[in-house]
């Protein structure tokens, strides 16, 4: 190993070095897995024929997905490649997923976040990679950085990109509306001293 690599190495934080070495084992499952894609499987299976079916998802046919999902499906289903391409694009769409979620949480709570995530969500990538179950996580996670990084408008809409996947973000909307509807009511309590004083 050349000599500059070891002085940045030897730079780097314990939670930095868990953190790579962590999201190299996620790109070698996620190579692993897009292989994998066009093998039959229950769950890409059931996607591509939501994605693939004629008419209207719902109404015409069964779509037990929220609508945001079965949008993606019929975008997916429509490339060329039908199904192995259909499911090379869902495990695609996952580590963008995968990289949202990491990048989220380093940006709203830092390095040691990020890398206890990705650690501990390695027992999980069979599912986190082979269903859609990311694709409301990231989202979620990112509204609640954004808030913590007092972006609310950032945080409504990725909570709302969320909820357009799966309905339980919706769950967030208490934790991310409460803090802010209190900051009057904590204001005026932090001014009160100083005003009491000011007027003895």
């Amino acid at each position: 190993m050349p000599d500059a690599w070891r002085s940045a190495l030897r730079s780097w934080g314990f939670a930095r070095r868990v953190l790579v070495a962590a999201l190299a084992l996620h790109v070698g499952l996620a190579v692993q897995y897009a292989v994998q894609s066009r093998e039959p499987a229950v769950d890409f299976d059931r996607y591509y024929e939501i994605g693939s079916s004629p008419g209207r998802p719902y109404l015409d046919h069964p779509a037990e997905q929220p609508p945001l999902a079965v949008a993606a499906f019929r975008a997916l289903a429509h490339l060329p490649g039908g199904r192995a391409h259909f499911g090379f694009g869902l495990v695609a769409l996952n580590v963008v997923a995968d990289a949202l979620v990491i990048g989220a949480l380093l940006w709203g709570w830092g390095e040691q976040a990020a890398a206890a995530f990705a650690v501990m969500v390695i027992p999980l990538l069979d599912l986190f990679f082979n269903r859609v179950d990311a694709w409301s996580v990231a989202p979620a996670v990112l509204a609640m950085a954004a808030s913590r990084r007092d972006a609310p408008r950032l945080a409504g809409i990725a909570l709302a990109l969320g909820a357009g996947f799966k309905l339980w973000p919706l769950v967030l909307v208490g934790a991310l509306v409460a803090p802010r509807a209190l900051e009057p009511a904590s204001a005026a309590r932090r001014a009160h001293p100083r005003a009491r004083g000011a007027t003895a």
